[in-house]
């Protein structure tokens, strides 16, 4: 059945409207690439409705891609632990060809032998595991860990 409409409410007051006939397929593509472009800054709380050519609203509540979670989760672990200089990321590339990044917790540590410590090294189609050591506490453990060492 095709999608008449859909609505992002990215956050309170917040919203998108999209209007047109699309496949399901592709109406969930045009969100990502909005969620995606809005998550990068913003709370990582996204509601995705969509309106069927029936005129029915189908409510999707777990729309955040995890990218945008892990990276909500890592900008609180910097603030908790300064001193470890943390970000999240990618080292790699996707394009035509495919998605080869991987995406890591960096930290401005070094270890004995001088190499930079990060946490991970998941690939995009693993990044909801990653998702899962970060609620789990595995990467705050990690982190607790890093500033033990440095202290």
């Amino acid at each position: 059945m095709p999608i008449k409409q859909f609505r992002i409410s990215l956050a309170p007051g917040a919203t998108i409207d999209v209007c047109g006939d699309y496949a399901p397929h592709q109406a969930l593509l045009k969100a990502q690439c909005a969620l995606e472009l809005f998550t990068s800054e913003h709370a990582p709380h996204v509601l995705l409705c969509i309106e069927g050519a029936d005129g029915k609203w189908e409510r999707f509540d777990d729309v955040t891609p995890p990218d945008a979670l892990i990276d909500h989760a890592v900008k609180q672990l910097a603030a908790e632990f300064p001193a470890l200089g943390l970000t999240f990321g990618y080292i790699g590339n996707a394009d035509r060809w495919g998605d080869d990044r991987s995406w890591r917790v960096f930290s401005n540590q070094r270890n004995a032998s001088g190499r930079s410590q990060s946490f991970g090294d998941y690939s995009t189609e693993r990044l909801a595991d990653m998702l899962e050591a970060v609620k789990a506490g595995r990467v705050r453990t990690w982190c607790a860990s890093l500033a033990r060492a440095a202290a």
